[in-house]
């Protein structure tokens, strides 16, 4: 490794005045072809170059050993994280509604995740645990927090559908978006198919790309973070859906804003922003902030308990029924069956905070009011005649 050298003075020095000298290339050069300022700052360029390169491509790799590499390098960094803890602050800002906070914490083991949903003064107001493939939701009427609740509700579903938007891996892409998936899952769930994957350097870092579409015609654009220990930090999702008989694009977007190293080789984001376009509109713009967070530091078994109180409403859509909690949370009476709305039954995957109802414009009444207007004076025109010429009959 070449050797820096104080230069002041060299160039006064003859040239066989020392064996240090005529040995060192880099002084040698700088004595017999250049003046001391120029072969000092191509030194100094020649050094960086050595100590920071700037990352190179893959030129040999292909598209399978591309996606291989971000599969295993993905699966090992979520593998090396054996407990979670975090509090998110939530921000959703929509143009035709405002801003909206959320607050929640999250508690993640081997076995089973809790989400909890937080009020403005950090009490809980809703509870969701997810262990063995059965979700279970338990919250107070109207919001009442947990503590001061006399009334609740509970819900008990699989886990396909989704009874919280804060569970910490999918707002930290740790899990694909819309989707309780890996991208090593992901990538290998049935009607999967992988379209192109590719490298590129970006700011002077090297990021794996790769694009895939879904059974259900949602097409990712996943980019993954070698230097991050192969984390996902920005995906591209695309699909169609149909509005008002004609099919309309929806876009959402998410970037990771910054990694922490909590560990030693184990990353997890710091905040994560999104948006969600429709028609290229602006629907949602949400911005998720990461605090307090605690990896591998062992989560006690109770900390997932959920027991639905005596007297809670109960709604278990797995069997279809409703029935009330008894002291020990079985039907304390006859339960009744569960008929799931055509909302619910609906299969939209779009997040619960994007609507395609439009706001009713001064227009849209203005033309729906000159439509009423037009029916009622047909309506009266044809009455008018019609007794004409009934009078003209009786003359």
């Amino acid at each position: 490794t070449p050797k820096i050298i104080a230069t002041e003075g060299l160039d006064r020095l003859p040239l066989d005045s020392s064996s240090q000298y005529r040995s060192d290339p880099l002084l040698w050069g700088h004595r017999m072809f250049a003046p001391p300022k120029i072969a000092w700052a191509v030194s100094v360029a020649i050094l960086l170059n050595f100590v920071d390169p700037q990352p190179a491509l893959s030129q040999s790799k292909s598209r399978e050993q591309l996606v291989e590499e971000a599969r295993s390098g993905n699966r090992a960094s979520l593998s090396a994280i054996h407990s979670a803890k975090a509090k998110v602050l939530l921000k959703a800002n929509a143009p035709r509604r405002g801003e909206t906070v959320w607050r929640a914490s999250y508690a993640r083991s081997l076995v089973a995740t809790k989400v909890t949903h937080l009020d403005a003064q950090g009490r809980d107001i809703l509870s969701v645990v997810y262990r063995d493939g059965i979700q279970r939701a338990l919250g107070g009427i109207g919001g009442t927090p947990l503590a001061t609740a006399k009334e609740f509700a509970g819900t008990i579903a699989n886990e396909n559908e989704i009874l919280t938007d804060m569970d910490v891996w999918s707002l930290a892409l740790f899990y694909i978006p819309h989707e309780r998936a890996t991208l090593d899952e992901m990538l290998g769930r049935e009607g999967t198919t992988i379209l192109r994957a590719h490298e590129a350097i970006e700011s002077g870092l090297r990021k794996i790309w790769i694009e895939f579409e879904t059974a259900d015609h949602w097409r990712y654009k996943v980019r993954i973070d070698p230097r991050c220990n192969y984390l996902i930090d920005r995906v591209e999702a695309v699909t169609q859906v149909r509005e008002r008989d004609r099919s309309v694009e929806v876009r959402h977007q998410f970037e990771v804003v910054s990694f922490k190293e909590m560990l030693p080789t184990i990353y997890f984001p710091e905040a994560v922003t999104s948006k969600a376009f429709r028609k290229d509109r602006l629907e949602v713009e949400q911005t998720k902030d990461f605090s307090e967070v605690g990896l591998n530091e062992g989560i006690p078994a109770d900390s997932f308990s959920l027991r639905f109180p005596t007297g809670t409403q109960v709604t278990d859509r797995i069997r279809g029924i409703v029935y009330r909690a008894g002291p020990d949370g079985a039907p304390a009476n006859t339960p009744a069956p569960y008929s799931p709305s055509l909302r619910e039954n609906a299969e939209s995957r779009e997040p619960s905070d994007i609507s395609s109802d439009e706001p009713w414009s001064i227009g849209r009444i203005l033309m729906i009011a000159s439509a009423i207007a037009i029916v009622v004076g047909l309506s009266m025109a044809i009455r008018a005649r019609i007794k004409n010429s009934r009078l003209k009959m009786d003359d």
